[in-house]
Parts: C-alpha cells; sequence; structure tokens
C-alpha cells in the first residue's frame, strides 16, 4: 500500500472559507481555536492506493481519470443531449445505442487528444465539443464556405493540432 498526499490550493481556499462561515453559524460546534489547530490539514488529498504508480501525480491522474468516465456519461446527456430514446422499436433502439456507443468512443478519444496535449488542466472534453460545434461550412451562391469562428477556437484547433480546409467548393 502507498499512500499520496497532495496539497490543492483552491480545495484549501474553500474548505477554509466554509470553516470560517461555520464558525459564524454554528457557534456551539465550530471555534476559531479549532480552526488553527485543523487550518494545517485544509486542502489535503490523500489517496491511499495498492497500484505501484511512479509519482504522486500519476496516482492522482489515475485517480481522476475513473471519474472521467462520469464525465463522459454526463457530457452525453448534457452537451450531446442523448439521454432520451424516444424509440418506438427495438431495431431502431438498437441503431440508437450503437451510435451512443460510437460517441461515447469519440468523447473518449477527444479525452485523450487534450491529456496528451497536456490541455485538461485547461479546458474540458464538453467545453472542446462546444468550441468544435462553431465550425460549419454554409453554402452561398452554390458554393461552399467556412464560416467565421472565435480567435479561442482558432487557437485552441491549431494546439490540438486539427486541420480544416479553408478552400472553397
Amino acid at each position: 500500500m502507498t499512500v499520496f498526499l497532495n496539497l490543492d490550493e483552491g480545495l484549501r481556499v474553500k474548505e477554509e472559507s466554509d470553516y470560517l462561515r461555520r464558525i459564524q453559524t454554528h457557534p456551539e460546534n465550530y471555534t476559531l481555536k479549532q480552526y488553527h489547530v485543523k487550518r494545517h490539514t485544509f486542502g489535503t488529498i490523500a489517496l491511499l492506493t495498492n497500484i505501484n504508480r511512479s509519482s504522486a501525480i500519476d496516482t492522482y491522474q489515475t485517480y481522476k481519470s475513473r471519474m472521467s468516465i462520469e464525465i463522459m456519461f454526463d457530457g452525453m446527456k448534457n452537451i450531446l443531449d442523448a439521454d432520451h430514446t424516444y424509440m418506438q422499436d427495438e431495431q431502431t433502439l438498437q441503431g440508437w445505442m450503437f451510435v451512443n456507443h460510437i460517441t461515447l468512443q469519440w468523447y473518449q478519444h477527444l479525452y485523450v487528444e487534450l491529456k496528451e496535449k497536456g490541455l485538461l488542466k485547461k479546458i474540458s472534453v464538453n467545453d472542446y465539443i462546444y468550441h468544435l460545434s462553431d465550425i460549419k461550412k454554409i453554402k452561398i451562391n452554390n458554393s461552399w464556405h467556412l464560416n467565421e469562428f472565435t480567435s479561442y477556437t482558432e487557437k485552441l484547433i491549431t494546439k490540438i493540432g486539427v486541420v480544416i480546409p479553408k478552400y472553397n467548393t
């Protein structure tokens, strides 16, 4: 068994603020003296594992990747609106399930892509999908043109390495 401890600054601030608020709202259970005793533990993340990892960061990323499965399903429900079937027969339901299976594979592919480029700390897969959905081809006078999109989206696709042909067809 290996124990890793890590300090999360954002979590520390949140826990400290919460404790100080409780001193005001529940003075019978929380005191300033107890705050000073517990203060050094705020923001601490402890993981106990039997998986041999090379570092605390690697262990933490492995732990976080478990949560990514839940986030994928959440993304399917909220971003891709895939939580309702509205199917009338079994064959249509099987087709819907197949499309959702492919969607999960693409979602995982996007997650891995962001992870490999070191961008997961800056952007989520849901945000990535949102920004990519801005990119469209539109037909004007029988000719296809790439629509305009934000400079942030352009910087993002450049970092990822996505190439979008800008020629008219």
